[in-house]
């Protein structure tokens, strides 16, 4: 058994730990070495996800403006559409993020 020093605090520990019992940092595992630091990647969330998340977001400031715009106009039926808008911005958001959140790494 020897004794490494940790890349992240620069502690002694035993080269058969996985993890750094002071800071955590992994010390075996996949990792990558970039700049000649370890790094390891801990969530790898698809793009699709994060586009879907950025639709709900924008269908529903889209449909608060179109809410508020028919409000002030007076008309109830753009009142109506802004608030299924919103509803279903809102919707697809919670399903993007609870997708991204399922299907993560």
């Amino acid at each position: 058994m020897a004794l490494i020093n940790c890349p992240e605090c620069n502690r002694e520990v035993s080269d058969r730990d996985e993890d750094c019992p002071h800071c955590g940092c992994p010390l075996k595992g996949p990792a990558d070495i970039v700049a000649g630091r370890r790094v390891r990647t801990v969530e790898r969330t698809a793009k699709t996800y994060k586009a879907w998340m950025l639709v709900g977001c924008l269908a529903t400031l889209a449909g608060l403006a179109g809410s508020l715009g028919g409000g002030l106009s007076g008309k109830a039926d753009f009142v109506l559409i802004g608030v299924l808008v919103v509803a279903l911005g809102l919707a697809v958001s919670l399903w993007a993020r609870l997708a991204a959140w399922w299907h993560h790494g």
